[in-house]
């Protein structure tokens, strides 16, 4: 059955706006954070699991019986990218906040004018 012209159905945040606005604030921050975020880990599952991490180098890891120094050395040192991520994740946030403030603006005065 074809819809009436003009009765199309709303893409992903045409009805609801807020839910795209807030899904691309949770996609910039988690580009922004996921080094940091990788490399507290990291540091986390070291202590608890008595070892060792740090730039120099990995060190023997044992867990569950799997040596698992080399990856936790991969996420320690990935939170160096944090310091390209972070101020990028910023001004992301900051052109998100005035691409979403002035879309604000123009509905109301659309809706203003009607």
């Amino acid at each position: 059955m074809r819809r009436p012209l003009g009765s199309e159905r709303p893409r992903f945040g045409q009805r609801h706006p807020v839910l795209a606005y807030f899904a691309t604030l949770a996609a910039i921050l988690a580009f922004a954070l996921f080094p940091l975020i990788s490399a507290w880990a990291s540091l986390a599952i070291a202590d608890a699991s008595g070892c060792r991490v740090d730039e120099a180098g990995s060190y023997p890891c044992i867990l569950f019986g799997t040596d698992i120094g080399e990856p936790l050395a991969f996420l320690f040192i990935l939170g160096w990218l944090g310091m390209a991520t972070v101020p990028l994740g910023f001004l992301g946030v900051l052109a998100w906040t005035g691409f979403v403030i002035v879309r604000i603006i123009r509905k109301r005065r659309r809706r203003a004018q009607q």
